[in-house]
C-alpha cells in the first residue's frame, strides 16, 4: 500500500464531495432552513455577551437590599451615583460575564457550527452527535452558573465530573428542580419526538437526549452513515427532515431555558432583538412565553 497515494486519493475524494455538496446548497431548501432555525439561538447568545447589556452585580445587590428594607433615601442616592461604573465599568462587566456565562455557553456556538457543516455534507449521524454535544453544553452551562465551586473543582483542580456526580442524567434532574425553570411547568406544550408524543419541556429534554444518544451509540442501522469513502456522502430526504425537526426542537428548548435562566439580561434587549430570539416559537407560543417571562 502506498500511503502517499492513498492519502492523495482521500483528499481528492473529499474535495469532490465538498464541492458537490456546496454546489447543491440551493437544490435542497432544508440546508438553509436549518441555518435559519439556529438564528434565534445565535442571536440570544451573542446578545447576552454584548457589553451594553452587562449588569453591575455590586450595585444591583445593594439596590435590591435598600429597596427591600424601604430605605428610599439611600436607594435614590446609590441609583444616581455612577462612580463605580466610571472607575471600574469594564472590569465589572467582564467579571459579571465570567460568572454568568461559562465557557460551555460559548461552546454552544462552536458545536452548532459542527452541526450545520455536517448537515451540509450529508453527515447525518455527525449532525445529531453535534446536537447531543450542544445539549450537554446547555446542561453544563446552566448547572455551573449556579454551582461555581464545582466549575472551579473541575476546571482548576482537574477533578472528574463523575467523582462529584455530574452526569447528563444528574444534570437533567438538577434542571427539573431549578427555581427559575419552575414557571415552565405551566406550559403544557406537546412535542413529537421520533413518532412519540411528549408534554412539557422536561419531557422534551429527556426525549431529545434519548434520541440524540441513539445516533451516538449507533445501536440501530437507521442512525448510521455507513460511509465507505468520501464519495458516499449523499442527500437523504427523510433523515434531513428529521434532523431539521430535532434541531428546531433543541432551539426551542435551549432558548427557553436560557431566557428564563438569564431573564435579567434578556429584559435589557431592544425589541427588535427580542423578536429575532422569539422567532424560535410560533405566534401562539411567543405570546405564552412573553406572558410567562413578562418580557
Amino acid at each position: 500500500m502506498n500511503i502517499d497515494a492513498t492519502y492523495s486519493a482521500y483528499q481528492t475524494e473529499l474535495r469532490r464531495s465538498l464541492l458537490q455538496a456546496l454546489r447543491a446548497r440551493n437544490t435542497y431548501p432544508v440546508h438553509k432552513q436549518i441555518f435559519v432555525a439556529l438564528v434565534p439561538l445565535w442571536t440570544l447568545i451573542h446578545s447576552f455577551l454584548d457589553e451594553s447589556i452587562a449588569i453591575n452585580p455590586t450595585k444591583d445587590l445593594l439596590l435590591s437590599y435598600l429597596s427591600s428594607v424601604g430605605d428610599i433615601s439611600n436607594f435614590v442616592k446609590i441609583s444616581s451615583d455612577h462612580k463605580i461604573e466610571r472607575g471600574f465599568g469594564s472590569e465589572l462587566k467582564s467579571a459579571t460575564k465570567a460568572v454568568a456565562f461559562t465557557s460551555y455557553f460559548n461552546e454552544l456556538i462552536s458545536d452548532s457550527l459542527l452541526l450545520t457543516n455536517a448537515f451540509h455534507l450529508y453527515n447525518y449521524r455527525g449532525s445529531v452527535i453535534a446536537l447531543r454535544c450542544m445539549t450537554e453544553d446547555l446542561y453544563r452551562h446552566l448547572y455551573y452558573k449556579d454551582n461555581h465551586e464545582h466549575f472551579m473543582q473541575v476546571h482548576e483542580l482537574g477533578i472528574s465530573e463523575h467523582s462529584i456526580k455530574i452526569t447528563p442524567m444528574d444534570l437533567r434532574k438538577y434542571l427539573k428542580s431549578a427555581s427559575y425553570l419552575q414557571p415552565l411547568t405551566n406550559l403544557k406544550w406537546h412535542f413529537n419526538v421520533a413518532g412519540k408524543q411528549y408534554v412539557g419541556f422536561h419531557d422534551l429534554n429527556d426525549a431529545l437526549y434519548g434520541r440524540y444518544s441513539a445516533f451516538v451509540h449507533g445501536a440501530a442501522p437507521s442512525v448510521l452513515n455507513q460511509f465507505a469513502s468520501n464519495l458516499d456522502f449523499s442527500y437523504d430526504t427523510g433523515r434531513s427532515s428529521e434532523i431539521l425537526v430535532l434541531t428546531k426542537q433543541f432551539v426551542i428548548l435551549a432558548v427557553t431555558f436560557l431566557l428564563f435562566a438569564h431573564h435579567e439580561y434578556f429584559a435589557r434587549f431592544n425589541e427588535s432583538t427580542k423578536r429575532l430570539v422569539l422567532n424560535a416559537f410560533d405566534a401562539s407560543q411567543r405570546r405564552q412565553i412573553r406572558a410567562l417571562a413578562r418580557a
